[in-house]
């Protein structure tokens, strides 16, 4: 899950989130301010995942635009798992052989 949370974990809401998640067994990756301002700092934005591996790397960014956020980037360690349910071997005759090769 990725997103504006506003809940930073020196605040009650963000000891809250980090309860949930703790619960859960979720992990919360994203560890440096996301909004700065003049007088504080904050972890608003975050990324949450079910396992630890799932994410390789979290950069915080400048911000996009006049976004009052900095970017956080997320690199994935997906891997795409393709699984062959059912092999099916097709034979057919001589003739239809021919047929189909010319």
């Amino acid at each position: 899950m990725t997103g504006d949370l506003n809940a930073d974990p020196q605040t009650q809401n963000g000891q809250r989130l980090i309860n949930l998640c703790y619960s859960f067994n979720y992990n919360i990756h994203v560890k440096e301010p996301t909004r700065i301002t003049s007088q504080n700092q904050s972890i608003l934005d975050q990324v949450i995942t079910s396992r630890v591996d799932l994410v390789d790397k979290i950069e915080v960014l400048p911000p996009v635009s006049t976004n009052d956020h900095l970017t956080v980037r997320t690199i994935l360690n997906i891997k795409r798992n393709i699984k062959c349910l059912s092999k099916k071997t097709i034979s057919f005759g001589p003739k239809r052989e021919k047929e189909l090769l010319g």
